[in-house]
């Protein structure tokens, strides 16, 4: 693997299997465990690097510090999630690579975004959170008074007169 000259790398993190909970014998408390890897892939071949254990700074670390410094030289981009500590670890041994988020996390953080301006901008413009029932607050006035307001004056609804032949 470290013959191999990637120029650009993918890491992202994965549940292993589910949720496990073991007792510790020393002081019988239960303690959690999440079985999280990450992997590291060539994304110009698709090839796995290597998978660690854990989704945090020092199991990337690691892997990249075993790395020749000719091979960590060699990678000019690294596709993460918007993850702190994938981004420590990339800090610390490719400082000199640019970093982009995948697609995925990017077009999600955007769609969670846009109701979080909405609701803010709704704030400054009108000093309040939301739409009000009524004429000039959110809704049409034909809507609030009624779908015979909707047809305008001098007429009547469709269901009237079908009603009287």
């Amino acid at each position: 693997m470290d013959t191999l000259a990637p120029m650009m790398l993918g890491i992202d993190e994965h549940r292993s299997r589910s949720v496990r909970f073991f007792q510790d014998p020393e002081t019988k408390a239960w303690k959690r465990f999440e079985p999280w890897m990450s992997t590291i892939v060539d994304l110009d071949t698709g090839q796995v690097l290597g998978v660690v254990d854990g989704k945090d700074s020092t199991g990337v670390g690691d892997w990249l510090k075993a790395r020749p410094l000719q091979w960590r030289l060699g990678v000019q981009v690294v596709a993460i999630d918007p993850s702190a500590a994938f981004r420590k670890a990339l800090r610390m041994w490719l400082p000199r690579t640019a970093v982009s988020v995948d697609a995925f996390h990017l077009s999600m953080l955007g769609n969670a975004m846009v109701p979080e301006v909405r609701q803010r901008l709704t704030q400054e413009a009108k000093g309040r959170r939301g739409a009000r029932r009524g004429p000039g607050l959110g809704e049409p006035a034909a809507a609030a008074q009624g779908s015979r307001a909707a047809l305008g004056p001098g007429t009547e609804p469709v269901g009237g007169r079908l009603r009287r032949r």
